[in-house]
């Protein structure tokens, strides 16, 4: 437990928590590393899905929390320092278990409460089924303030809420604890001055070993790939219980019901409409706004929501000419929003080829090129100065067996990757996409 001081905030948890490292500490102390590696070895399932997530030290939470940076598709697992090491090694994979599981479940994505009054609920009900799959094991595997069903919350100021949870069977699903804890709010709950059900657990928010802040902020448009992004951590993790044939501490329960998450795929025009939403810029055009009739004009600005596509079509011999005209139909639908930019490829531009969509109207493609493959051309063509900051979005149309994208300025990128073709050699951090013959996709970030 860390020393009381000036610095530290008593939490929900009843720990007395910093918020930067404490001078007298050895830094070696604020590294957890060695959890994450016990976890890889000794977690086969959790320890490999967890992998795929960025673990960072947050000074500025409480305990811990699981999100997405701002801006990005990346998963996170943030935690405090000082609240992590005033656990113990066996705990601290607790709450990293706990943050797998918050993600694996899509809570991060899926479960925002729609009416708010009910939110708070949520956390409690979330940490419930959880902590019962954790603490199926060994109750030493977290903090004693953890929730659990069957046990009374050791920081609950509501007597009769502390015996419902007391009476809880364990292993059940979150929604069902939610709905017998709505039950208990409409009869005995009250409301604060939000409109929001009281907790009276921990802090008053419902959360005790971790933050759910976060949950809805992740845009509509970003949770199919998120959603993508965490199903193909699981067949990471499916494939290390394969290999070793042991699951780790995961309950057999459990087990079916991650089993039974693997099979999900989207829609892959949906990644593409979703790319040209999320490909918007602001435009800025110059006014005159009048006052009145005795007041010159003056300034003002005029803004709207823009898109630029470029749609880069790959001429090598290897794509089917049948498959060019299924992705860019949905090229063309992307047009009704916004003008597209279509352009042949192979180891050069073909500048001739070059040819612009409205409303969706289309056109009749043809190929012009039987060449090789050069991405590199494409990202000259986007950074060239006369093209420089035309386009916010580029789709790169390709079965992608050629070497890979060099920096392309000022867009975001799109891979959309025949039904034959590979996804491997994608630059790292760009979105990609697969069509395949049933119109579902596989998706990549």
């Amino acid at each position: 437990m860390t020393k009381e001081t000036t610095e530290n905030k008593k939490t929900g948890t009843g720990l007395q928590v910093r918020h930067e490292p404490d001078p007298t500490v050895n830094p070696d102390e604020y590294n957890f590393d060695r959890d994450i590696i016990l976890m890889l070895m000794n977690e086969q399932f959790l320890g490999t899905f967890g992998m795929s997530m960025v673990k960072q030290a947050d000074w500025k939470c409480d305990t811990a929390y699981v999100g997405v940076h701002k801006g990005s598709t990346s998963l996170v697992v943030g935690y405090n320092p000082d609240f992590m090491r005033s656990l113990t090694s066996m705990e601290r994979q607790g709450v990293f278990k706990h943050e797998y599981y918050h993600a694996l479940f899509m809570h991060v994505t899926d479960r925002g409460m729609a009416n708010s009054k009910f939110a708070r609920l949520w956390n409690v009900a979330a940490d419930l089924a959880i902590n019962s799959i954790i603490l199926e094991q060994s109750e030493k595997h977290l903090p004693d303030f953890c929730l659990l069903p069957g046990r009374a919350p050791k920081f609950c100021e509501d007597e009769k809420l502390s015996k419902l949870i007391q009476g809880f069977p364990k292993m059940q699903s979150a929604d069902f604890y939610m709905d017998k804890l709505e039950e208990h709010a409409k009869e005995n709950g009250q409301m604060n001055g939000e409109g929001q059900y009281i907790v009276q657990i921990g802090d008053g928010s419902g959360e005790t070993l971790d933050g759910h802040g976060g949950w809805g902020d992740v845009p509509d448009e970003l949770r199919d790939i998120i959603r993508e992004q965490i199903n193909q951590a699981i067949d990471e993790g499916l494939k290390n219980v394969q290999r070793t044939t042991q699951w780790g501490s995961v309950p057999s329960a459990t087990q079916a019901a991650i089993q039974a998450l693997r099979k999900h795929e989207v829609d892959w025009k949906s990644i593409v409409r979703m790319f040209a939403g999320r490909c918007r810029s602001m435009d800025r055009d110059s006014t005159i706004k009048k006052r009145n009739k005795k007041h010159f004009g003056f300034p003002g600005v005029k803004r709207q929501t823009v898109a630029r596509l470029l749609w880069a079509i790959d001429q090598s011999g290897s794509m089917a000419d049948e498959d060019v005209q299924m992705g860019l139909a949905e090229g063309f639908a992307c047009s009704m929003e916004t003008d597209i930019d279509v352009v042949n490829f192979d180891t050069e531009m073909d500048e001739a080829s070059f040819r612009t969509v409205k409303r969706g109207q289309g056109f009749k493609w043809e190929r012009t090129r039987c060449g090789g493959t050069d991405f590199n051309c494409v990202a000259r063509y986007v950074n060239s100065p006369k093209n420089r900051g035309k386009w916010t979005g580029l789709v790169i149309m390709t079965d992608g067996y050629a070497d890979n994208l060099q920096r392309v300025s000022g867009a975001k990128v799109l891979w959309l990757i025949t039904p034959s073709g590979t996804m491997e050699r994608v630059r790292q951090g760009d979105l990609s996409v697969k069509m395949k013959a049933s119109k579902k996709a596989t998706v990549k970030t």
